[in-house]
């Protein structure tokens, strides 16, 4: 099954997460709860563990990394991002005790340079084009025994940005992206969650998913005049909004822990 590969510029991608790259950690709430929830997840399943070598996939600004380096005192660790500059970004780098290496390039595309203990990808799966293709590919990089911990997101998510604009990602559904998984690995958990988050105004919910770069194949990119504004914040509040004036964006984060 291949996704997104007509709607999904890379480049772009690219572009947005590196402009929000500064306002990324402040912002990004609903990525902060997926990475805590992945690390419950796997402190639960793994508790006596250890993994030597890690790949972080998408590793963005290190936030999962950062956790699952605490946890486990992973020796070995490989990050990946499309931005060259994620590695330089916060304190992962200096902070830790692990040997690190940065790959920048497109996780599709590029070598992964060995074999890992556990593969993480944290809230990057949609963008990409072909998700059988990339769980072979991983299968490939992960050792006997290993682990692979992974979030992406379900049809639901930024359904409110997709109903008012008809822009957005699609999103498998649970039990295709199931049935993807377990051609190749032994699944020890799957679970979708629906996270509401609350804003002040339409307006607001816009400037989150800029600060977070979210925004990268949406409407919320150079469509913006000043009547089309207008109505997109009345029609936000007519169908969104709450008693108390608030309106609210809708995550929908799957949850994947799994064997090879």
């Amino acid at each position: 099954m291949e996704l997104n590969r007509k709607k999904i510029d890379k480049e772009i991608v690219a572009q947005r997460f590196k402009a929000a790259i500064d306002t990324y950690d402040n912002n990004a709430v609903a990525q902060k709860h997926i990475q805590h929830e992945l690390l419950r997840i796997i402190t639960a399943y793994c508790p006596e563990i250890k993994f030597k070598s890690a790949l972080d996939i998408g590793c963005g600004t290190c936030g999962m990394t950062k956790l699952l380096d605490n946890e486990f005192g992973i020796k070995y660790w490989t990050l990946n991002d499309l931005n060259e500059e994620c590695y330089d970004h916060g304190s992962f780098r200096t902070n830790t005790r692990s040997k690190v290496r940065f790959i920048a390039g497109d996780a599709e595309e590029i070598n992964y340079g060995g074999t890992y203990d556990l593969i993480v990808c944290s809230s990057t799966m949609q963008w990409f084009h072909d998700l059988n293709a990339f769980f072979l590919k991983i299968k490939n990089h992960l050792k006997k025994d290993g682990y692979l911990l992974l979030s992406t997101f379900g049809p639901d998510n930024l359904k409110e940005i997709k109903t008012l604009t008809g822009h957005g990602l699609h999103y498998p559904k649970g039990d295709d992206l199931k049935a993807m998984l377990e051609k190749h690995f032994e699944l020890c958990y799957f679970q979708e969650e629906h996270y509401n988050m609350e804003f002040t105004s339409p307006r607001e919910v816009l400037e989150h998913l800029k600060h977070t770069g979210v925004n990268a194949v949406s409407a919320t990119n150079n469509f913006w005049t000043p009547c089309k504004l207008r109505c997109f914040e009345k029609d936000y509040r007519d169908l969104f909004g709450n008693a108390e004036g608030k309106v609210s964006l809708t995550y929908n984060p799957i949850y994947i822990l799994a064997r090879l």
